[in-house]
């Protein structure tokens, strides 16, 4: 932006310094002619006035190379500025291609962490769905375990009342014949084995 306005004012400045030049000159050729017609109303009035017609001439000369100057540093100028108006606008390609190039990397580092963001996320409900099933098989599990202890307990209260009833038999057996066939009081029967259990499956998610 600040080169854009130092480019503007550069650019009046040098109008506003042709523009005087080029009035400048015109006066000076306005003189030119003015004194060429002096001049030659001279000549043709008083021939006798060869000094004064020198001293126009010398004035006329000065003027005329004064005004051949002038103009000669007007295109100097006038080249100068061109040269760098040329080079201005090279820098200024230069620099719109640098930041053409600056933005397409900023775009792309933007898509990059867009996708990163939107895989994040989508691995983040991944985890939580899968620690919302591990809990519910945490749940299960300590559900199966439960009634697995309560199974285990139910067979050795069977297996001690069992190895009793076995004892008891064995020992009313080795005894004398009165306590042959007699029953014992109090302890029951053991029970038929149980059916149908089995062991339970943990379900696998």
């Amino acid at each position: 932006m600040q080169r854009g306005s130092l480019f503007d004012a550069r650019e009046k400045l040098d109008a506003v310094t042709q523009e005087y030049e080029l009035l400048l000159v015109t006066q000076l050729e306005s003189q030119r002619e003015h004194f060429e017609v002096e001049l030659a109303r001279m000549r043709y009035n008083n021939v006798a006035q060869s000094q004064t017609l020198a001293d126009v001439e010398r004035r006329l000369s000065a003027m005329t190379e004064k005004c051949h100057t002038l103009e000669t540093e007007r295109i100097k100028h006038v080249d100068a500025q061109q040269r760098e108006i040329k080079q201005l606008t090279v820098d200024a390609d230069a620099e719109r291609k640098a930041w053409a190039l600056e933005r397409k990397r900023l775009e792309n580092n933007a898509s990059k962490w867009v996708k990163k963001s939107a895989d994040d996320a989508r691995l983040l409900l991944d985890e939580r769905a899968l620690s919302q099933q591990l809990g519910e098989n945490q749940d299960v599990l300590k559900n199966q375990i439960t009634e697995l202890n309560a199974s285990v307990m139910d067979l050795q209260e069977q297996v001690r009342d069992l190895s009793f009833f076995i004892t008891t038999q064995k020992t009313m057996a080795d005894s004398s014949g009165e306590l042959h066939g007699a029953s014992i009081v109090g302890v029951a029967e053991p029970p038929p084995p149980a059916r149908g259990r089995g062991k339970r499956r943990i379900p696998r998610k």
